[in-house]
């Protein structure tokens, strides 16, 4: 017994049915990847702090923003290293805010190895900038998510 759609001339109406799937029916390749990277920015935002009681409120702040941004560095990584199918613009986009985020994570490591809780004024500026930057970036890619 021969299945139907197996038979010769029925082989150019499964080619043009593959053919219209994937010329309309399919969607974007980079959605899952962009959904996949919403949700894990929601999950490092929603996962929070987790040593608010053991420290005062200075310390509080330096490890806060430590874990931020050490949480977003790896999630970044993680997801440019899958090299997923979308745009150039938007993989720089990535980088930037890695290297964002980087920069965020060492001077705060910093500040903890000292036991010093307290900005000195180039990292108050410095740190100033860098959320400004973390951000920019954010709307950027929020900006960038839209029509998706």
């Amino acid at each position: 017994m021969r299945i139907p759609l197996l038979m010769p001339h029925k082989s150019l109406s499964l080619l043009a049915v593959f053919t219209l799937l994937g010329v309309c029916g399919c969607g974007d390749p980079a959605r899952p990847h962009l959904e996949r990277l919403v949700y894990d920015w929601g999950v490092v935002i929603a996962t929070g702090y987790t040593h608010s009681d053991d420290y005062t409120r200075d310390e509080q702040r330096v490890h806060m923003f430590h874990e931020q941004s050490v949480a977003m560095t790896h999630m970044l990584s993680a997801f440019l290293a899958d090299d997923p199918p979308v745009s150039d613009e938007l993989k720089q986009l990535l980088r930037k805010w890695k290297k964002v985020n980087d920069e965020n994570a060492a001077i705060h490591a910093k500040m903890i190895s000292e036991n010093r809780f307290i900005y000195t004024v180039e990292e108050q500026s410095r740190v100033d900038t860098l959320v400004r930057a973390d951000f920019a970036c954010g709307g950027d890619l929020m900006s960038h998510l839209e029509g998706y």
